[in-house]
């Protein structure tokens, strides 16, 4: 039997350089304020957010494609959309959306219509495994597709009480939900 390496890893797969971007304050704010009790985290990667959902009292599961990372749910959106009939109060979808084709969108934005409020990011950079990098107009549209309200009410709430490692260079002090942190409302629940 051959032992897998992490280099059977897809190349467009494993983009967490397994490291979470964890946000206790952003949880506790859904948590408190918005009634969040279950939620996903779509591009979970080690899983830390799901570990840190888990600890405050929030029921998570984190999707991944990358097996490596041993996620509640592997699927790789290139190929796959999730089926389901469940569905959430919250997805959690931080330094995900950039490392998907345009043209995957429909797969995991069929997963995320299953949930009352969305938190993500979506990076400007341009990088190896950044494939859709867009401003947040772009994401705006893409989302009101999917019944989406975005909501800067609940986004600055949000980033009063987030947590998040701040991503220190010599001119920036922002973390990534500073840069470009979008929070999402479904209109259909």
């Amino acid at each position: 039997m051959t032992k897998l390496t992490i280099t059977d890893v897809p190349s467009h797969l494993g983009g967490h350089s397994n490291k979470t971007w964890i946000d206790s304050g952003s949880l506790q704010c859904m948590y408190d304020y918005y009634g969040v009790r279950t939620m996903i985290d779509v591009g979970c990667g080690p899983g830390g957010q799901v570990s840190e959902a888990h600890k405050i009292g929030i029921e998570a599961t984190g999707f991944d494609g990358d097996y490596t990372v041993n996620p509640d749910v592997l699927i790789d959106f290139t190929k796959d959309e999730y089926e389901t009939d469940d569905t959430w109060d919250m997805a959690w979808c931080v330094e995900f959306l950039e490392h998907v084709e345009e043209k995957y969108l429909p797969n995991y934005m069929k997963l995320l219509s299953k949930c009352k409020y969305v938190v993500c990011t979506a990076s400007t950079w341009p990088g190896p495994l950044h494939v859709n990098c867009k401003e947040k107009d772009y994401w705006i549209e893409k989302f009101s597709e999917y019944g989406f309200a975005f909501s800067q009410d609940i986004l600055d709430n949000v980033l009063k009480h987030s947590t998040m490692a701040k991503k220190r260079t010599p001119t920036d002090e922002l973390s990534w939900l500073d840069r470009t942190g979008m929070v999402y409302v479904n209109t259909n629940f």
